[in-house]
């Protein structure tokens, strides 16, 4: 991890997703790049006729943002962290996009909803918007976390050979926190309250967990079919009933579980858990070539 984007509206979300944002990039030495933009065509050009009027009544919108960069750098400072301040008047998905391409930005750090107090600014349902829309980690964040460490983690996947990808990804993330429990988990929606159920589809998935359980041989790894009526309540309940410090679930654009993990399901996942999101897509070449062929036929 090298360069970690932080997009924010100054809201009490992002601003915990700032604090969270800077420990990770302090904990991996990487850069973070903090992004804002007015997605909104009047407001945009309000930004364009203050940058060249200085006279403009809205001067103080500008001050305020300036001054909140400010402040982050000298916390950076002596954070020892790099960074860097984009402010965009385009429209906030293409705008990340095109940043997130140009500056090879490979983890995202976002707060999950909430309206600025900086008028005109916002990332509000976007952070749903952004999960679909970048094919890089991103990390969504609701609460202040009680600790800045993932001792018991929940790794949400159908658990095919192709998401092995976004699994590697994701073993390379958390064993550098030192957990002590991974939870593997599927959830099944077939047996829910129907007592001595045994779909066929449960033996497959706990046959399938085996070999992605085989590679996590830096902590106790545990296997879990959860049962529930939909899927983003069963991994929300499990995740709560455990206690776990992250939900982290596995995302592919061609794939049929991208219908399941994303979307609805993500968005409801991250409104109705106060527990921290990490998505991960594994889809991008990038993350692709990171894996090492040899490797996964040795378990595949």
């Amino acid at each position: 991890m090298k360069n970690i984007l932080i997009p924010t509206d100054f809201s009490l979300c992002a601003m915990r997703a700032m604090d969270l944002g800077m420990a990770l990039a302090n904990f991996f030495n990487a850069k973070v790049h903090f992004f804002t933009t007015i997605d909104d065509d009047k407001n945009g050009e309000k930004l364009n006729a203050l940058m060249e009027n200085k006279n403009s009544k809205n001067v103080e919108l500008v001050s305020k943002i300036n001054n909140l960069f400010k402040k982050w750098k000298i916390e950076a400072d002596v954070m020892n962290v790099e960074v860097s301040f984009v402010c965009s008047t385009q429209k906030l998905l293409p705008a990340l996009q095109s940043y997130v391409a140009d500056h090879d930005i490979d983890f995202v750090v976002m707060g999950s909803h909430g309206h600025s107090g900086v008028q005109g600014f916002y990332l509000g349902s976007n952070c749903q918007k952004v999960v679909r829309a970048l094919q890089v980690p991103v990390f969504i964040i609701k609460e202040k976390l009680k600790r800045q460490e993932f001792k018991n983690v929940v790794f949400a996947s159908s658990f095919k050979d192709e998401e092995m990808t976004s699994y590697i990804q994701f073993l390379d993330f958390i064993k550098r926190f030192k957990p002590d429990v991974v939870h593997l988990l599927g959830i099944n929606t077939t047996c829910i309250n129907k007592a001595g159920c045994r779909a066929p589809e449960i033996d497959e998935m706990e046959e399938a967990m085996k070999k992605y359980q085989k590679m996590c041989d830096f902590a106790m790894c545990k296997k879990h079919v959860y049962m529930d009526s939909l899927i983003e309540p069963g991994i929300r309940h499990f995740s709560e009933n455990i206690d776990a410090d992250l939900i982290v679930i596995s995302n592919h654009n061609r794939h049929p579980v991208k219908r399941i993990f994303t979307g609805s399901t993500v968005e409801a996942l991250v409104q109705n858990t106060s527990l921290p999101v990490l998505s991960i897509d594994f889809v991008d070449d990038k993350i692709i070539k990171k894996v090492d062929e040899n490797e996964l036929k040795k378990i595949i």
